[in-house]
């Protein structure tokens, strides 16, 4: 078994400490010091109430000199690495040292400290030594052991590694440090989910496993142990896989691995519980039948207002709910999106003129800074539309429009769509009014903004065949 042959000692891990001081600062300074042959060394007494942590009465340490005013003024630096030694080592006797996160936790302590220069290479030596020790004695083993079994042998190799190994990089720190650049980069629930995919493949993996030991066999194993078993639609399976695959996309370009990504190939073979490969509902435009409900509304309502705005625009039901009444441009007639889920989404809609009364009589009614007055927020992302989608414009549609699973609010974004293109709009052009990138090379990449009176002239021709 690969363990050091020292004789290990002192369990080392951080709290903060008062230790045990005399009358007068220069008196218990003077009493730190001590030779030892021609070299002077500084010298703590543990306090009794921490002895059994710490595992000695009594620290010393060398001060590297003979000169008695050179190791005056060195002391200071030690006897404060000495308590830090000892708030280390009273953290870890109070740890669940029993467990391996117990284990992982202590020595990624150890490995903080040795990083941040508070203790040396030997000094975080003989903290690992002792925190394993420890490790192993509340498992009833012991380092000498030959017939340690080969879990808790890579467990303490791991362990080694995280405290001493300054180019180790466990993946539960690659996750921490990818889930730092990730955040605020996306909506809070994706991150959310996220985080949580990818806290479970290392709590399945182990903290200390590196990326490099994950392996197509590892991943396949995943995948069919965990993922595939799991209650899930394919869409949620689908999302695991995706933010595993995306950190190892990120893995591969900070150079951390070096082959394919593992988790390539697996997103077609997600099942549900039912066994189906897909159980995506697929949206369809409203039916003129459908359009013509939207009348059974109030008009003062609300939901009225949202719908009708969504049916002559095709914008999404958070932009819509996002407008601010500054947003609203009657004289230009158009509304300015600020923000949306891309950044094709911030654009200017023209106002269809079948709404710019409806329009006009909500601006002028809303006593509130947005054109749809006192949303509450709610959801993790705290949008303007959580409620209003979730308990009004929902239910609603359900009851009044269709209870067809392909007939929800977003929908009318494909009425639109679907309108236009039957009307003979350029694609471009639609693609510029709802939010999307402009696919091809020619408007994509050549073409800056036609202009909005093209747009305005596009968004007039939008009709709706009676029922």
């Amino acid at each position: 078994m690969p363990f050091p042959t020292h004789k290990p000692c002192g369990v080392w891990v951080s709290v903060p400490m008062v230790l045990h001081r005399t009358a007068t600062a220069d008196t218990t300074m003077a009493e730190h010091l001590f030779k030892r042959g021609q070299t002077w060394y500084v010298r703590l007494a543990v306090p009794r109430s921490l002895q059994e942590a710490v595992g000695r009465t009594e620290i010393q340490r060398t001060t590297g000199t003979r000169d008695l005013a050179e190791a005056k003024r060195r002391r200071h630096e030690i006897l404060a690495g000495i308590h830090r030694e000892i708030g280390l080592t009273v953290r870890a006797f109070r740890t669940d040292l029993k467990s391996p996160d117990g284990l992982a936790a202590s020595v990624e302590s150890i490995r903080e400290e040795y990083l941040r220069g508070n203790i040396d290479h030997e000094n975080a030596h003989v903290q690992a030594d002792h925190v394993i020790e420890e490790h192993l004695n509340r498992n009833s083993l012991s380092m000498y052991d030959e017939n340690v079994p080969e879990a808790a042998q890579r467990r303490v190799r791991a362990a080694y590694r995280t405290a001493l190994d300054v180019d180790y990089r466990p993946l539960s720190q690659l996750v921490e440090t990818y889930l730092k650049e990730y955040q605020g980069t996306v909506a809070v629930s994706t991150y959310r989910s996220r985080s949580r995919f990818l806290s479970e493949f290392v709590g399945w993996a182990g903290r200390s496993r590196t990326a490099e030991e994950v392996s197509r066999r590892v991943t396949g194993q995943y995948f069919a142990e965990v993922i595939q078993p799991k209650s899930l639609s394919v869409s949620s399976k689908r999302s695991m896989l995706s933010s595993l695959s995306a950190f190892w996309k990120w893995l591969i370009k900070r150079g951390f691995y070096e082959k394919q990504n593992p988790w390539s190939g697996f997103y077609s073979d997600a099942r549900g519980k039912d066994g189906k490969t897909s159980d995506e509902v697929v949206r369809r435009p409203w039916l003129p039948s459908e359009l013509a409900r939207i009348e059974l509304c109030p008009k003062d309502d609300i939901k009225y207002l949202t719908m009708k705005i969504a049916q002559y625009s095709g914008m999404r039901l958070e932009e819509i709910a996002s407008l601010r009444k500054e947003d609203v441009l009657l004289e230009e007639g158009m509304f300015v999106v600020r923000k949306g889920k891309t950044a094709n989404a911030r654009r200017h809609v023209p106002i269809h003129p079948a709404i710019e009364a409806l329009v006009k009589h909500w601006m002028e009614r809303s006593g509130d800074k947005y054109l749809l007055p006192e949303l509450k927020r709610g959801g993790p992302d705290k949008k303007r539309s959580h409620y209003l989608g979730k308990n009004d414009l929902g239910p609603w549609i359900r009851e009044t429009i269709s209870d067809h699973p392909g007939v929800v609010f977003h929908s009318l974004r494909n009425t639109f769509t679907t309108r236009a293109e039957q009307l003979g709009i350029p694609e471009p052009t639609v693609q510029l009014i709802i939010g999307h990138a402009r696919q091809s090379l020619t408007y994509g990449l050549y073409s800056r903004d036609p202009g909005f009176e093209l747009l305005r002239d596009a968004i007039r021709k939008i009709d709706f065949p009676e029922p």
